[in-house]
């Protein structure tokens, strides 16, 4: 008997088709597909596109990879000889706890076969939490229960089997909102009332007559789960006195529904009653009232509400001004600009400033905010100036470019030096000695800033400079900035440093490069125009050979090297279908990443053999297709292999 469940489990697995757990989408023309916006000029001009490299770098920088799938829960599509096996279980074995194992495949099955047995075993079953499981697995798989068999389960003296019978019941057509309500009032453990309660609240056959008496309820939590629900009937608008007595009560919970419920949509109430409400809650004495009260107006969006909201931003309670904040975001307007800038000031609270930062991003598509930005460059609050920085780059903001490069030179803070210089990038400011002045900062944020000028205006004089840091500058976002400099610049020198950044390995102490660094330069190759046979060899070595032998087996360069070093091949050989050497050197690296071996010389993941095919795709013009895939474990073999130098 102790083999037939994994007999069970291996038969329901077995020849189960790939297409029922995948979801595929097939791309026509995989450089093209994804960017449809492209002419066909921009597209050719791209050759093969450089959007496509991005959405690359895109894909293999997320980890875990995460696609379209073909439903929310995993399941198991079993052949209906496999599901009928569950029958003979049925009629052989006698451990409840058994046959509830196997009522969990059938439920995981999705079979309609189920339903030739079950109904049978639910009538000459006896033990209490296997009929509960026996009526959740037919409520699951659409049994038509007659209305009268599922009230007699209701009357159940066991707990599981009432609970499961109720939620079977409210899935039936011919489910009304009164017999669970009534169902609700007799109940006496909690927890099944409550189910029947929201239950009969996600019913649609409900009238007001249903939900009137719970607005006298003197239970706030009964009172506040459907006060949403019967401020979404008409006649709620006869309302208003009953609902502002209660907000002069101190029934905080009841209160803090009816608040949010004015706010939500579905509610009838009419848009006077709901502002004359929300003027009468913004002063309550708690402030979690007063907080919901700023999220209710935004969702409103009333513009005679907008002082009271300005009026909340002050609050005294950080909680509430946060709230505040956000719906500010609703009121595009020049107090709200003003309050929200004011509202970053260094002595409020990190959640605050977000908040105000986030909702003045948001106003500005709505209100052009340039007009009011410039006196906000030379404030004395450092945090102030460095979000105003920081929306200048936002908005793209090139009219500021002499305030900010003034302001720069009093500003003694990494933050505020660095989103002023990324301001005048992005204002297009080609000041280069004032970018080459901060070439030896001892801000990495600024080195930063000064790469991506020197990529983004091709300054000469700054090749050597971004050179050198993409191969010693100690911090990463330094070396990467470089590094896409270069890419854009794409002068032949940059080859020698490509080359010596990919032979650097992070195996040994004194060395600082990393996975990462290597990932970005072969990205960065997928676009150069200068990939010579040492490089070839490189990008193939990071495919097949150790980094370092470890106690597991040799070592292997990251997935993301690997698989980025794989496509730079390969889009060089599509860009060159001349070299025979790029083509044959670029098919073999795809062949070889595509085996799932064990005891072969490579490890392999399911993102490695993913990756692996859509190059595959990619060098012979075939369709691509995505795929849900989830990440495994490296298969490490033990084979000594020579360590790369």
């Amino acid at each position: 008997m102790t083999y037939i469940f994994p007999l069970l489990l291996s038969v329901l697995l077995w020849g189960q088709a790939e297409d029922d757990f995948f979801k595929f989408e097939k791309i026509i023309n995989p450089d093209r597909g994804y960017f449809k916006d492209y002419s066909d000029n921009e597209y050719d001009s791209q050759n093969p596109g450089q959007a496509f490299y991005v959405y690359i770098l895109d894909q293999i920088s997320k980890e875990p990879l995460r696609y379209d799938f073909i439903s929310t829960e995993r399941v198991i599509y079993a052949t209906d000889e496999s599901v009928r096996l569950q029958k003979y279980l049925y009629e052989t074995i006698k451990d409840p706890n058994q046959l509830s194992t196997s009522l969990y495949f059938i439920i995981r099955s999705r079979s309609k076969t189920a339903l030739e047995f079950l109904p049978e075993s639910l009538k000459k079953c006896t033990d209490d939490d296997l009929r509960a499981d026996l009526i959740k697995t037919m409520s699951s798989l659409d049994y038509n229960f007659i209305e009268k068999e599922l009230k007699g389960y209701i009357g159940s003296k066991n707990k599981r089997v009432r609970l499961a019978a109720i939620r079977a019941y409210a899935k039936r057509p011919y489910a009304r909102v009164e017999f669970l309500l009534s169902q609700f009032k007799t109940e006496t453990d909690r927890m099944i009332q409550m189910d029947c309660f929201n239950l009969a609240l996600g019913l649609a056959k409900s009238s007001y007559s249903d939900w009137a008496p719970y607005i006298d309820s003197t239970d706030d939590e009964f009172f506040g789960n459907s006060i949403r629900k019967i401020l979404s009937f008409d006649e709620a608008n006869n309302l208003k006195t009953k609902l502002a007595g209660l907000l002069q009560s101190k029934r905080i919970y009841a209160k803090l529904k009816l608040v949010e419920s004015l706010g939500a949509k579905g509610c009838r109430l009419s848009t006077a009653d709901k502002v004359e409400l929300l003027k009468q809650s913004h002063s309550d004495s708690f402030a979690s009232i007063r907080s919901v009260t700023a999220h209710s107006i935004g969702q409103l969006g009333a513009p005679e509400l907008e002082p009271i909201l300005l009026k909340l931003a002050s609050d005294s309670i950080s909680d509430v001004r946060v709230e505040a904040s956000r719906a500010l975001a609703f009121f595009p307007s020049e107090k709200s600009f003003h309050m929200l800038v004011s509202l970053i000031h260094k002595k409020q609270s990190n959640l605050t400033r977000e908040a105000a930062y986030a909702s003045l991003l948001n106003i500005s598509k709505k209100l052009k905010l340039e007009p009011f930005i410039g006196p906000y460059i030379t404030n004395p609050d450092q945090k102030i100036r460095l979000h105003i920085f920081r929306l200048i780059d936002y908005l793209k903001i090139s009219s500021y470019n002499a305030d900010v490069k003034t302001q720069l030179k009093n500003e003694t803070l990494d933050l505020n030096q660095a989103a002023a210089l990324s301001a005048l990038v992005t204002g297009n400011e080609k000041d280069e000695p004032l970018y080459l002045s901060y070439t030896e900062s001892e801000f990495a944020l600024c080195r930063e800033q000064t790469a991506r000028a020197i990529g983004q205006f091709d300054i000469k004089d700054g090749y050597a400079i971004i050179m050198g840091y993409a191969q010693k500058d100690k911090d990463v976002i330094v070396r990467n900035a470089s590094t896409l400099s270069m890419s854009r610049i794409g002068d032949k020198s940059f080859a020698s440093v490509y080359l010596a950044i990919l032979k650097r390995t992070n195996y040994s102490g004194k060395e600082f490069l990393s996975a990462v660094d290597r990932s970005y330069v072969c990205w960065a190759l997928m676009r150069y125009k200068y990939v010579t046979k040492d490089i070839s060899k490189r990008l193939t070595q990071h495919i097949t050979q150790m980094v370092i032998q470890t106690t597991m087996g040799p070592g292997y360069d990251s997935n993301d090297v690997r698989i980025s070093a794989c496509w730079a091949l390969v889009t060089w050989a599509k860009r060159n279908p001349q070299d025979k050497f790029a083509v044959d050197t670029a098919n073999s690296m795809v062949a070889k990443m595509l085996t799932n071996d064990e005891n072969g010389t490579l490890p392999w993941s399911r993102q490695i053999g993913y990756f692996a095919y859509q190059a595959g795709q990619f060098m012979v013009n075939k369709p691509m297709r995505r795929e849900y895939q989830e990440p495994n474990g490296f298969h490490f073999n033990f084979k000594a292999l020579k360590k790369r130098k």
